[in-house]
């Protein structure tokens, strides 16, 4: 029997409810919350918000109530997936149709981050949030949801140091950024009879029991919706969890347990909608860079065996067009993972890999193109044999040509002009001759009187001024 064991660290009281916090890592559940005022796990590193899945109008087909609760049956099938993987909280908004406030993604992430009024906690700097979001359309007779995933960590943007090893083991780098924080992924068609079973599912499934056994009749959840019923999970079998159940005024009902909804109907939830392999690698990723260097090694090797086994489901199960894009920003991530290990050198082949993937899946996205680029001159750089012989090569003028690119893509780059100055930086170091054109000049002297560039790459750019070949 298979068991996921989860602990509470320390509760915080708030006015209006109860928050479950975490330090040593709790998974943490929220029945609606309202859009216009959201709730934050705030011990969580990662608080996941699943809006309800809205938009096609037609009175014969009640998609407002299927929306509704095919969120719910996706909260809890995220939320037992992801279990096991770090800090975690499950939120599940609510939007009021005939409310004039503004719940767009843009609304509600800039309210959890603090930026506008008027959530009930704030993320943490540094931690992450992820929002999933859906609409329905019609085509003929046939019905379609369109998934939309979105991410961000607070004060923080998505980069990862690449590194340039010399042969004497001094440690430089160049930057590289996430190509984005935001997919749409391939629609997935839906019969009306589905539709109409999503709220079977979750009459039957979606029940608080004594005991985790089909044959409790148990008491149904939604009735705690109007409160603002969260739950914290205190352990996972099999398709079950046992949780314990909090309300705006404490503590509500003894601990129980809900089972985990795998299908609608005869057809397996996740074969669905298998964007919610894409949901669980980003939270896992989130999780892994969140803990940045305190991340234990043991937890660090789960994290990431989580992410590549959930890269691997939704590959199997991936469209054209948002899909493929989808897996090329999963590519990236798990380049950043693996450079974000203790030990970023050794895993600068592996990362190459990924992110030549990233690239070719994302060919107009200038920051695919450079992580692509770098990593593969990083390892150019590493493997040389000689200096001179290196500097007669292609490698130099081939970064310089994909840097010049993504500046002339995007002015606006900062990593694109860093990087490019690093590289003007390192032929110099290097003793490379005759690169520096009155035309690059001129743009060394614009880029470097950028103050925002100064300002954020004050570190010197220094390596040996003399390199031994590798040995």
């Amino acid at each position: 029997m298979k068991t996921k064991s989860c602990s509470t660290a320390f509760m915080v009281a708030t006015s209006t409810l109860i928050v479950i916090g975490a330090a040593a890592g709790v998974q943490s559940g929220e029945l609606a919350s309202s859009c216009e005022e959201p709730l934050v796990f705030s011990g969580a590193a990662v608080n996941n918000y699943v809006k309800p899945f809205t938009g096609v109008k037609d009175p014969t087909l009640p998609l407002d109530e299927s929306g509704r609760m095919l969120g719910l049956l996706v909260l809890f099938d995220g939320l037992y997936s992801q279990i096991g993987h770090g800090s975690l909280g499950f939120i599940n908004l609510v939007v009021d149709p005939r409310s004039k406030t503004d719940c767009s993604d843009k609304a509600i992430l800039e309210r959890v981050m603090g930026k506008r009024c008027c959530a009930k906690d704030q993320v943490r700097p540094g931690h992450a949030v992820t929002l999933l979001s859906g609409s329905f359309e019609t085509i003929g007779d046939d019905i379609y949801l369109m998934l939309k995933v979105e991410f961000m960590r607070k004060n923080v943007e998505e980069t990862v140091d690449i590194p340039l090893v010399d042969a004497a083991g001094e440690n430089q780098r160049f930057t590289g950024r996430l190509p984005r924080t935001s997919v749409f992924l391939t629609p997935r068609r839906f019969t009306r009879v589905q539709l109409f079973q999503v709220a079977d599912a979750y009459l039957s499934d979606v029940r608080l029991r004594e005991s985790p056994s089909d044959s409790v009749s148990g008491e149904l959840l939604e009735g705690n919706i109007g409160e603002g019923f969260s739950f914290t999970v205190l352990e996972a079998r099999d398709d079950w969890m046992r949780i314990e159940p909090w309300g705006v005024r404490g503590r509500n009902r003894d601990p129980g347990w809900v089972k985990i909804p795998r299908a609608i109907g005869q057809a397996n939830l996740r074969d669905l909608l298998p964007g919610l392999y894409f949901l669980d690698a980003t939270a896992i990723y989130l999780q892994t860079v969140v803990a940045g260097e305190t991340i234990a090694p043991g937890r660090y090797r789960r994290n990431l065996r989580g992410f590549e086994e959930r890269r691997e489901q939704f590959r199997r199960r991936a469209g054209k067009g948002g899909d493929q894009k989808a897996l090329g920003l999963l590519d990236a991530m798990h380049g950043f993972m693996l450079l974000s290990s203790a030990q970023p050198a050794a895993a600068l082949d592996q990362a190459a890999e990924d992110f030549a993937q990233a690239a070719e899946l994302l060919p107009s996205n200038t920051d695919a193109l450079g992580l692509a680029a770098i990593s593969r001159f990083s390892i150019s750089f590493r493997d040389r044999t000689q200096t001179e012989e290196f500097v007669r090569g292609s490698a130099l003028p081939e970064l310089e040509k994909t840097l010049l690119r993504i500046i002339d893509a995007d002015p606006g780059d900062f990593y694109g002009k860093v990087n490019f100055e690093r590289l003007c930086v390192l032929r110099q170091q290097l003793g490379d001759s005759g690169w520096e054109t009155p035309d690059i000049s001129r743009l060394r002297e614009r880029l470097r009187a950028d103050s925002l560039l100064l300002q954020k790459d004050a570190e010197p750019f220094e390596m040996v001024p003399r390199m031994e070949p590798n040995r």
